[in-house]
């Protein structure tokens, strides 16, 4: 297996013919070229040869024997200068040769690479340049494919001639060394400062009793949520921190690199990293400690918002309860008060009355009683859940302050009461008062929580309980929507810190603004925004009568007729069927291996650091890999079924060791752009949309990730996939149930690598939001699902001034808030050009621009900016049948994907057997590359096969194909083959039954007398 295949260097592709267009582009000679070449060589072969030479150092910047060129591109140049196809190339006198190479490096002024004599001295400038670039490269990243491909850009860029492969691999391994060895020794240095050098190596030596290590307990993953083990994890947590901030022993080292080499540390035993030299083990082992601690931090915050969220579900069960206990209640107390009502008609007297009054009362329980009954059933009946909210939390006081101990919360701006109320609790931990009466700022709170907390004499003393509650639910909401952090943390750091500094932005502003399409300042995105949303609404207005698919009713309320989907032909129902029957049966094996010989895709995996590995037999070990886990079937049974020696335990290996998010996506991509040059794709849509939806997959329940979906009803994971209108799956990840959809729809874009981008997104419900359209425009994508209840969305208008004469009612009374956008355009613009550039996640931000957050401005500007977008989609959505049909054709292929996954993985209900979420997400990933090598070879199938009935005589239009799918299954053996072998002849089964296993009572008996 070759590096090469993994970098970005220069080469001809060896398993797919280059295309016209390309030739066209690439090879053609411009008029300077040939006037070059005629001054240059004075005969049609040197000609050819000068020709082919330059052509392809300007495609490759490095020259090749010329042997080695693929024989269309020598075609496409001999036809360009008009020679004859007989006219063979080649040359005959080295010195020429190497005159005409020197000539082109001239004419594209390309400095060689080699040394040169400067004031009596050798000097090889390009080489110093690319230790210098290796160098730099290797101080942001580790990987040395990637290191590589930094090299390779910055000498093109520097109009350099690349070296060979070989030589650049060498340069940067021992680069990288260098570096990677200065980071080591300074990391160690600063452990051994810290005298922590004695207990990092306590964690490689096995605990007395056991045959594990402190290393593994670094490595655990947060189990499920429960009081009983919530003590076990803050006292693992309390271990972790025990190690110190472990960002200092890191400090200065980029993020990424931290990054792998706790990935690298993570795929380590202990014996591995003993094996290892003494300060790269400390670094490894410190970078680790820094992963494990931020996700630890991580999964107190889940721990204390979930704490909070089941508090929410107890009182609104407990409301249920108390309105169904006050039925009884309020029929007494009404007949008690029509009893008084009765009596005070009845009774003349006061004296009398004032006895009688006070005697029904009495019998009814008295004032106290039947206050709190009053108030009982006043609360019931109002539906405000949150007057038991306080009683719910007190049951998990002491988890919740103890969780506010262990974590160091910060406020990212300079308003801090809610910091400072909660230092003042926790400082207060220990008292048990009802009434506190130090004065306390109540201004985060809402009215409803002010009306809780201050109850005590003249209202001026705060309720201690209700305090506390307050206190908790707005920590909650904070660490939901941003407004508070957690210092070094991952999901709850301060995302603020992670955008780029405006005037960064601002070097990238116009160029972003005419790639995305939009104006490059707040005036005219807003008036051209205006505009579009005026004009749209006008148009639906002005054709109403001309739109037979939408009316509205007289409710006022928007109709949309159903629409009968297009029938198939019976010729497409022909060839379907002729197509069906004729695909060749074929193996999940056979198709994975073949899709490795199209693509190459196995070439990806490898050892995490990206070095050279020492696997035996590696790519069909990599294939199996694949197999083993993409079907669920597991290690154990895939070595027993497979007729291939290998281990259960070296599948299991290899996984975890040579198999990454990382290299699966870059897998998956290979096959994508196979798949991308196939004209059959054409016929079933452009690649210029996708679909996005998730599915519930089954997962064992003791980690953080598995949770109850409500849909579904019953526990699991999603796994949320982009598929393209060409049926082809993108992208993937695995996210926890609850968590909106739409937040991952932007990172799923952004993220494909392959030749297939699309910019119209199509989902259901879960996948849009306010916040989510904006986003969507802000980055040039158009985001358009399909919403079960659109006639509940509000429509805005560009002007509250502005009416409809037919379409009036559908628009709410509210305009959009255009100077709230202008105000915040920069904040907008600041956020969405930080996202583009890969510093800060989109769904990093958007989980944090959520209803927790309706007071950030920041937030309101993203909403605002969404009512504009959603407005003008609705608008296109209503009037535009053929579109309404796009969509669902679009979002019904996803649904056919989720059927072709449950068919592939067969070996398990699980998805796999884990709790750990990155091997749940790999899972997914392995079950989309054998996805992806099923339509391959279904797509290669079909195109065959149809190139053979229209030498039959068969008509065959994209319509007709248009119906078909690549998800065909029936023609796969699926579990292999099972063999009936008669002849076969087992044992004796009268001797095996006759074998002596242990005494009867008999023998007993004997062996007595």
């Amino acid at each position: 297996m070759s590096q090469i295949e993994k970098t970005a260097y220069p080469r001809f592709p060896k398993r797919k013919k280059i295309k016209p267009d390309e030739l066209n582009r690439s090879y053609s000679l411009q008029p300077d070229e040939m006037n070059m070449i005629n001054l240059t060589a004075n005969k049609d072969k040197l000609r050819l040869n000068l020709a082919i030479q330059l052509k392809t150092f300007q495609r490759l910047g490095y020259f090749i024997d010329m042997d080695e060129i693929p024989l269309e591109v020598i075609v496409h140049i001999r036809q360009s200068l008009k020679y004859h196809h007989r006219l063979t190339h080649g040359y005959d006198n080295p010195r020429t040769l190497y005159r005409h190479r020197q000539k082109i490096r001239d004419f594209l002024k390309v400095k060689r690479w080699a040394y040169e004599e400067i004031d009596g001295r050798k000097i090889h400038s390009g080489l110093k340049l690319a230790i210098q670039y290796a160098y730099d490269a290797s101080i942001s990243m580790n990987n040395i494919p990637d290191i590589i491909s930094a090299v390779i850009e910055k000498l093109v860029h520097a109009s350099y001639e690349l070296p060979s492969f070989y030589r650049l691999s060498r340069l940067v391994r021992h680069t990288r060394h260098t570096v990677n060895n200065k980071i080591f020794n300074e990391v160690m240095k600063k452990i051994m400062v810290s005298n922590q050098n004695e207990m990092f190596k306590k964690l490689l030596i096995l605990q007395e009793g056991t045959q594990r290590t402190l290393f593994n307990k670094i490595k655990n993953q947060p189990k499920r949520p429960s009081i009983d083990r919530f003590h076990d994890y803050l006292d693992h947590f309390n271990w972790l921190m025990s190690f110190g901030n472990s960002m200092h022993y890191l400090d200065g080292i980029a993020k990424v690199k931290i990054e792998q080499f706790a990935e690298e540390a993570n795929q380590f035993t202990a014996d591995d990293l003993s094996d290892c030299g003494e300060a790269k083990r400390y670094t490894l082992i410190a970078s680790l400690i820094y992963r494990s601690q931020a996700n630890a931090k991580d999964a107190l915050a889940v721990m204390f918002c979930r704490l909070i969220s089941i508090a929410h579900k107890q009182s609104k069960t407990e409301l249920g309860v108390k309105l169904n206990n006050s039925k009884d209640d309020t029929c007494n107390i009404v007949e008690l008060f029509k009893n008084i009502m009765q009596d005070g008609e009845s009774i003349e007297q006061p004296a009398e009355f004032g006895k009688a009054f006070y005697k029904k009362i009495a019998d009814g329980g008295g004032f106290a009683q039947l206050t709190n009954k009053c108030d009982d059933i006043l609360a019931s009946h109002s539906n405000e859940y949150r007057i038991y909210l306080t009683d719910m939390i007190q049951k998990r006081r002491s988890l919740l302050f103890k969780i506010l101990k262990a974590l160091q919360l910060n406020s990212p701006t300079q308003d801090d009461k809610l910091i400072h109320a909660m230092q003042y609790l926790l400082d207060n931990e220990s008292r048990r008062a009802e009434f506190i009466t130090e004065d306390i700022d109540l201004s985060f709170a809402t009215a409803f929580w002010k009306k809780q907390i201050m109850g005590g004499k003249g209202k001026t003393q705060i309720k201690r309980r209700a305090l506390e509650s307050c206190v908790f639910e707005y920590v909650s909401k904070g660490l939901n929507s941003g407004d508070l952090y957690i210092k070094g943390a991952r999901n709850y750091a301060d995302y603020r810190v992670e955008l780029m500094p405006w005037d960064d932005c601002q070097e990238h502003l116009e160029t972003f603004c005419d790639e995305v399409g939009i104006a490059n300042n707040p005036k005219d995105m807003m008036n051209n925004l205006k505009k579009t949303l005026t004009d749209k609404a006008q148009y639906v207005d002005q054709n109403y009568f001309n739109i037979p698919d939408f009316v509205i009713n007289e409710d006022g309320r928007p109709v949309l007729k159903k629409y009968e989907p297009k029938p198939k032909s019976d010729h497409a129902e022909k060839i379907e069927n002729l197509i069906r029957l004729r695909m060749p049966e074929r193996s999940l094996l056979d198709i994975l291996t073949n899709g490795h010989h199209h693509t190459a895709w196995a070439v990806e995996f490898g050892p995490i650091a990206g070095t050279e590995g020492k696997l035996e037999n590696a790519i069909e070990k990599y294939i199996l890999t694949n197999f083993c886990y993409g079907t669920s079937l597991g290690p154990t049974q895939t070595s027993k079924h497979v007729r291939f020696e290998i281990e259960p335990r070296t599948l299991s290996r290899i996984n975890k060791k040579h198999f990454s998010l990382r290299s699966l996506n870059k897998a998956i991509t290979r096959v994508i752009d196979c798949l991308n040059q196939f004209p059959l794709l054409r016929a079933w849509g452009t690649g210029q949309r996708v679909a996005v939806d998730g599915t519930l997959e089954d997962i064992h329940d003791d980690n953080m990730i598995a949770e109850q979906h409500i849909r579904y009803g019953r526990k699991g994971g999603i796994a949320y996939r982009h598929i393209s209108d060409t049926y082809i799956a993108l992208f993937s990840t695995f996210i926890q149930c609850g968590v909106w959809e739409a937040i991952h729809i932007i990172d799923g874009l952004l993220k494909n690598a392959s030749e297939i981008q699309p910019n119209i997104v199509h989902s259901d419900t879960q996948g849009q939001s306010l916040p989510v359209f904006a986003f969507a425009y802000l980055l040039g994508i158009q985001l358009m699902p399909r919403i079960r209840n659109w006639k509940d969305l509000n429509l805005y208008r560009a002007d509250k001034k502005t009416k409809y004469t037919n379409i009036d009612s559908m628009f709410c009374e509210a305009e959009i808030d255009w100077n709230l956008l202008e105000t915040h355009w920069q904040d907008l613009m600041q956020v969405i050009i930080s996202v583009k550039l890969g510093k800060v996640s989109s769904s990093f931000i958007l989980s944090k621009l959520n209803s927790y957050n309706n007071q950030n401005r920041l937030y309101k500007a993203f909403q605002e900016l969404g009512k504009v977008i959603r407005t003008i989609f609705l608008l296109d959505y209503v009037s535009n049948k053929s579109l309404r049909q796009t969509i669902t054709a679009t979002t019904n292929k996803v649904e056919s994907y989720h059927t072709l996954e449950d068919w592939i993985r067969f070996g398990s209900r699980y998805l796999v057997a884990s709790n750990d979420p990155d091997e749940m997400e790999k899972a997914v990933k392995h079950t989309d590359l054998i996805a992806n090598c099923i339509i391959l070879q279904n797509v290669i199938d079909i195109t065959d096969l149809c190139h053979d009935l229209i030498q039959e005589g068969y008509t065959i239009t994209e319509e007709d194909l248009s119906y078909m799918s690549p998800y065909l299954t029936e023609q796969i053996k699926r579990f292999g083959e099972y063999v009936l072998d008669l002849a076969r002849r087992p044992a004796n089964l009268h001797t095996t039954r006759e074998k002596f296993l242990f005494k009867t009572k008999n023998d007993k008996l004997q062996s007595v007398a």
